[in-house]
């Protein structure tokens, strides 16, 4: 099975940054639905792993074992439209809350892994270019993003 976890991997309105109307095609277009439609749910393990928002790491284990369990690892993780936005200058160019820690924590489980990032601003990502196998910067990918990165 493919293994997907994150904060952005279920996420929709992330997608699309601060520069859009009201949108609710991209509700159904997250990158977990994206991947589920395309080769059925039961070919996918999900965790979410972390928030973005916050150094909760209760959710990590959970991730690992099903990271541990899987073929492949894909992390979505990321910046969302409250981190980053006219007006508003962040005081770190680091992921924030406990994404880097997941995704350390996938790592040794010596599965093949892919970071997917999300974000519109820049990001320092020293370790996970040190580390992970493959990275794709996404941006925010827009309305149908989620289909895309899948």
């Amino acid at each position: 099975p493919l293994f997907r976890s994150g904060p952005h991997a279920n996420a929709t309105q992330d997608m699309l940054s601060n520069y859009h109307g009201t949108n609710v095609l991209v509700n159904l277009h997250s990158p977990l639905q994206a991947l589920s439609n395309a080769l059925g749910s039961h070919r996918i393990k999900y965790s979410q792993g972390c928030n973005i928002d916050n150094n909760d790491t209760s959710m990590i284990d959970e991730a690992a074992a099903a990271a541990t369990a899987s073929d492949v690892a894909v992390i979505f993780v990321g910046l969302h439209q409250t981190q980053e936005r006219e007006g508003h200058d962040r005081t770190t160019l680091e992921l924030p809350g406990a994404q880097l820690q997941l995704i350390k924590k996938i790592y040794a489980t010596k599965k093949p892994m892919v970071v997917v990032l999300i974000n519109g601003g820049a990001l320092a990502i020293e370790w996970i270019a040190e580390n992970a196998p493959a990275i794709v910067e996404a941006f925010y990918p827009g309305e149908m993003g989620g289909d895309a990165v899948a």
